[in-house]
């Protein structure tokens, strides 16, 4: 038998130094499979690459001696021989405690800052390194939070879920849970709400309130008000001092919609509180009232105040008992008296004349999301005039479409349900506005276009270039900034609000030493920038939409225009702009028609009971849409004001009415002045400045 050659000896050598130096992988590869340790595959992961380069390695020696029937046998030997081991601990690769939290400290620090992309970084880096470190359910909860930030609602689902189905033990599960559920909603996943609801309150009761609203939220949304009712009635059973309040309004505004068959199918039940109880008897009153049942209605009036004496309610319905109860008979002073006729009383019931308001908004085609925005304001804003007792008011919608003939013919339908007054439209106006005003309708557009034809029945409210230029150059003047140059985009947009700002500096003793253009497609500004730069001016003004400034704003030091005030328009309200600029649009002076964070109290509550209803902050357009409508409220609430002609009469006189989009007045010619609200950027959010 020949003597085995070196190389042989070699190939054998390299089957036994393959077998035992690899057995350390082959345990681990169990682990990973076998036992699915999340811990250990992490550990592994870099063994594994390390491994398998050296399993092909030696495999070039082995697979040309070795049958591969008898390779399959030794690999299955080495694994299940690995299996059978105990658990391999690796001093080496476990990291400090240190190490951990200086890492989710970074994260945390970065989160604060609501630097989102850059915290999100370190987190998934932390849950990558350290799954089962005791800031790892924190840092789950903290990326879901900053999903819902980016309006990944479906994201931060799964993430809460993750942090449920791996860290069953943890505070933070409540929190998760009613996250999920939130999403669900925001998702109108109405009856998945609701289901999961159930199953979460039968595990942590704790927490019954805020699930009990979230529930009640959805069956409102699937138009259950009835269930709904039930579930805030219970969830405010349950709640503390800081949750009742919220859980009141929705009460209360629900109630507000129900039928007289449902609020007497409630009533005669039993068992819910008194707070509920006096809501559905002062809605059965005002109901009576607006059915024109005013006998009824004080009789039920009168019972809940006798009921239910220390109700919230009761110094709203008592005005009401006084206005339409029977007045005591008056007896005579003489015998004379008694023998002169007596003239018959005037009756207090005597029928009043039920307002209607026609809006006539586009519920179709390309702009009916603003539609539906402008009916949600106009909605709130109904409820609201209901809370302050005005006269009871009808809501008549009307599709002003996609076509002038449509528009026209909606409001032809609005002349033949005798409206007192129309809002809208907010597109197709013109053939519209011509309609109305022929048959002497007040109408009040929302529109932007100032060279829209008003006057003589027709009104404009809307925020206009040419308040936002004159918001602007008028901050400016009481600053002190005389000069300024202009960078705009050379269509239609940017040249509008050039000349506009042109005339608005110009008109308060300023002037615009330099302008530069640039095409609307363009991303590299040097050109213009260089321009601006070999002259000198104390502020810019860009008429540009956010994402196009975020990237202008930057380049300016660069280009040697550091240091100068910056005013854009109101497309730069977006966090978008902080995101993308920095430090570069520090300071920045905006106009804008609505801000959601003022410090007004009118705002405040319109927000407040906006997002009761909606769950969501409004915009301008639901805002425009309110303060129109409650212009029409407050006018058809006074005495005597009941003709069209009287209401057009009391909408030219209307000055320094207070809105929740600031004051407003109506020029000689119907269209709207307002005062708008001025925003400058402060660190990562938009603050308002204080306004005389």
């Amino acid at each position: 038998m020949p003597e085995p050659t070196s190389l042989t000896l070699s190939k054998k050598s390299a089957i036994f130094q393959f077998s035992f130096r690899h057995l350390l992988f082959y345990r681990l590869i169990f682990h990973i499979f076998i036992q699915r340790s999340y811990k250990s595959f992490n550990i592994s992961l870099t063994i594994l690459k390390i491994g398998v380069n050296r399993y092909f390695h030696y495999h070039k020696l082995i697979i040309g001696i070795i049958p591969m029937k008898v390779q399959t046998i030794i690999l299955m030997a080495l694994l299940c021989f690995a299996g059978a081991c105990g658990p391999v601990y690796f001093p080496m690769f476990r990291p400090s405690v240190s190490e951990q939290n200086q890492l989710f400290s970074n994260a945390e620090r970065l989160f604060e800052r609501r630097a989102y992309a850059q915290s999100l970084e370190l987190y998934n880096e932390y849950l990558t390194r350290f799954p089962e470190g005791s800031s790892a359910p924190l840092a789950l909860m903290r990326e879901a939070s900053i999903n819902i930030e980016l309006k990944n609602s479906g994201v931060a689902r799964k993430l809460w879920q993750y942090l449920i189905d791996r860290h069953p033990e943890s505070v933070f599960i409540p929190e998760a849970r009613i996250g999920i559920l939130g999403t669900l909603y925001d998702e109108k996943a109405y009856s998945e709400v609701i289901r999961e609801g159930e199953r979460f309150l039968k595990n942590i009761p704790t927490y019954h309130p805020k699930v009990r609203v979230l529930m009640g939220d959805a069956h409102l949304a699937l138009r259950s008000p009835l269930k709904a009712i039930e579930a805030y009635s219970l969830a405010y059973q349950h709640a503390v001092s800081s949750e009742k309040e919220n859980i009141k309004r929705k009460l209360k505004a629900t109630v507000a919609s129900l039928s007289d068959a449902d609020i007497s199918s409630l009533t005669e039940q039993s068992g819910y509180n008194s707070l509920l109880k006096g809501y559905l008897m002062y809605q059965s009153g005002l109901n009576c009232l607006k059915a024109e049942k005013y006998e009824e209605a004080v009789k039920v009036l009168s019972e809940f105040v006798e009921t239910l004496p220390d109700h919230e309610l009761v110094s709203e319905a008592a005005p009401l008992i006084k206005r339409f109860g029977k007045q005591p008979e008056i007896k005579p002073e003489n015998k004379f008296a008694e023998q002169m006729p007596q003239t018959p009383p005037i009756s207090p019931y005597v029928p009043q004349i039920r307002n209607k308001i026609g809006c006539l908004l586009p519920m179709s085609g390309t702009y009916s999301d603003y539609g539906a925005k402008a009916l949600r304001g106009i909605e709130i804003a109904k409820i609201r005039a209901g809370a302050l007792g005005y006269q009871p008011t009808d809501i008549i919608v009307k599709d002003s479409g996609v076509s002038p003939d449509q528009a026209v013919q909606a409001v032809r339908e609005l002349d033949e349900q005798q409206v007192s007054a129309i809002i809208g439209p907010l597109t197709v106006a013109e053939t519209a506005v011509t309609e109305a005003r022929n048959r002497g309708i007040p109408i009040i557009m929302l529109v932007q276009k100032s060279n829209m034809d008003t006057g003589n029945y027709v009104f404009r409210h809307f925020m206009t270039p040419e308040m936002q230029t004159d918001a602007i150059a008028s901050y400016a003047s009481s600053a002190g900034i005389r000069t300024f140059a202009v960078l705009y985009p050379n269509e239609k947009y940017g040249t509008s609000f050039m000349g506009l700002f042109r005339q608005a500096i110009t008109a308060r003793g300023g002037s615009v030493v330099e302008t530069a253009a640039y095409a609307p497609n363009q991303t590299d500004f040097s050109a213009a920038l260089k321009k601006l730069a070999k002259t000198s001016f104390e502020a810019l003004f860009i008429p540009d939409s956010a994402k196009k400034v975020g990237l202008i704003l930057p380049q300016l030091a660069f280009h040697d225009i550091p240091n100068v005030q910056l005013f854009g328009t109101h497309l730069w309200h977006s966090d978008k702009l902080i995101q993308m600029s920095g430090q570069s649009a520090q300071g920045a002076v905006i106009p804008e028609g609505f801000f959601a964070e003022s410090r007004s109290p009118l705002v405040s509550d319109f927000v407040r009971n906006f997002q009761t209803a909606y769950r969501e902050k409004p915009d301008f357009m639901e805002a425009i849409a309110y303060d129109t409508a409650m212009m029409l409220f407050q006018i058809l609430g006074k005495p005597g004001t009941h003709s069209r002609n009287e209401i057009r009469e009391e909408l030219s006189r209307l000055q320094h009415f207070q809105g929740v989009t600031g004051m407003t007045s109506f020029d000689a010619v119907g269209a709207a002045r307002k005062n708008l609200y001025l925003l400058r950027i402060d660190g990562h959010a938009f603050t308002e400045i204080a306004t005389p």
